[in-house]
Formats: structure tokens, sequence, C-alpha cells
């Protein structure tokens, strides 16, 4: 959930810190903790709620004067976006049998076994994703979740350097690499390189989504931002953006892998 706002931080003398933070707004009874984060390339400020905390992302530049000015001015969406989190049954991953794992959009049953050496098998009959461990194996979580990163790294090694080709012919527009890494929140990035690369876990995505991630990613080799002409170059190629959107952000707390506590 992100509410977005151009600022005027460009000539600012004492920028923000990332960091926790408390805030009194008229809307919410109690003081409001959100925590500040910093990015290097981000030009406008954003909040997003990640299961009830509130992550306001800012500009390198940005003052927190600004950061509050924005949260004032955006309070009453955030309580009406942190009234819905409080209500919704969040989805907690803990890596047990029978938890869903998503490919190509629809859920597959994890199942893990015991047995003499550490793999993963992928059995689409029984739509079942098999992990098995060694029984030397001591952190099982930790070890489930390796064995989930690597089905999704094989899986999208197999499947997404055809795909870009495919939108590489669509398009008219050409990367110059394609390399992959796991990410919490982005699905994928362009570099002024050409270098495009995709987070393996849009393998857990419909392949109209994954489609058109990677047709997004390729109009930034003509748009290096969110601009309109960007927006207007990618609508000639995709006009699912918006049902894409929408299924990665109600579907990432059961597609993203945190790390085991």
């Amino acid at each position: 959930m992100i509410s977005e706002l151009l600022a005027p931080w460009r000539t600012a003398k004492h920028t923000v810190k990332p960091g926790a933070f408390f805030i009194s707004l008229t809307s919410v009874e109690a003081p409001l903790p959100y925590t500040v984060k910093v990015h290097q390339r981000r030009k406008r400020l954003a909040i997003e709620i990640h299961q009830g905390e509130v992550v306001v992302k800012a500009p390198p530049l940005c003052t927190q004067e600004l950061v509050e000015t924005f949260l004032n001015q955006q309070q009453h969406w955030l309580k009406d976006r942190l009234t819905i989190a409080a209500t919704k049954p969040s989805f907690i991953r803990e890596y047990k049998n029978g938890e869903p794992i998503w490919f190509m959009g629809k859920p597959l049953e994890l199942k893990v076994v015991k047995t003499h050496q550490t793999s993963w098998h992928y059995l689409p009959d029984q739509n079942t994703l098999m992990i098995s461990l060694s029984g030397r194996v001591k952190n099982r979580d930790i070890q489930v979740r390796q064995q989930l990163h690597q089905f999704y790294l094989n899986k999208a090694k197999q499947y997404l350097p055809t795909l870009l080709k495919l939108c590489e012919e669509k398009t008219s527009l050409s990367s110059t690499a394609l390399e992959f890494k796991f990410y919490q929140w982005r699905w994928g990035c362009c570099y002024n390189n050409g270098k495009i690369i995709l987070n393996p876990l849009l393998m857990a995505a419909p392949e109209s989504a994954i489609e058109c991630v990677i047709i997004h990613e390729l109009c930034h080799r003509k748009h290096m931002n969110h601009s309109k002409q960007f927006w207007q170059l990618n609508a000639e190629f995709c006009d699912e953006c918006g049902q894409t959107k929408n299924w990665l952000k109600a579907h990432h707390d059961e597609v993203y892998l945190p790390t085991p506590k």
C-alpha cells in the first residue's frame, strides 16, 4: 500500500536520517510509530504499510520536516489502511508442511520430508513441492528456505531468458545482460548500461504478470524514470499493469521467503 508525493527537497540542508520515529496525528489516537528508509535513487516520498507497520521511503536529500508534513497530509489515508491491516488476517511464513508455495500463479503444497540428501522435487501431478532434508541438518527452517530459493532460481534460469527475448522482440527494446537477485519488495530493475535484474520469486506469479514486469524494465531502456512518456510507452505493450500490481501486492506475504527467526 503506497501513497506518493513530489517534494522540493533538492536544496535541503538538514536531511532526514534513517531510523524509527513517532508522530502525533489528529486522526490517530496514540503517537504513530514509523520507520524511515533512505534510498539513494528515489526521487519521491512514499508511504508503505507492511503487516501494520508504517514505512516512509525518502530520497537522500529529503528533510524530516517534509516527512512529517507528508504524514500529516496523508493521515486519513494512513488511518484507513491501518484499520484494514488490523482486521485483515496476515500470512506468516513458518516453512511448515501444507503451506502454499506459489508457482506460475498457482499454489503448490509444501511438503518437507527427511531423507539421506537435501534437495527439492517439483511434483506437478501432485501439485506439490517436496523438500527433502538430510537427517544431519541442524537448522531445518533455514535449509527449507535455501531449497525454496534454489527451486525459484532454477525455474527462473530455465524460463525467464526465453521470455525476455520474446518481450524484446515485442517491444523492439533490448537488454545487454540478465541477472537474478532475490529482493524483498522489488521485482526487477534496469540499469543505465542495459543490464536487467529480475527477482526469481517472479516465478510465483502468473505468466501475464511476469511478462508485464519484464516489459516494464525494458521500457526503462528508453526512459530511465517513471515519467508520463515512460508510462505511455509501457501502455503500448502491456495493458495489465493494474492487475499485475494488485496480484503482486495481494500475494506478497505468501510469496516472499523471510529469514527464519
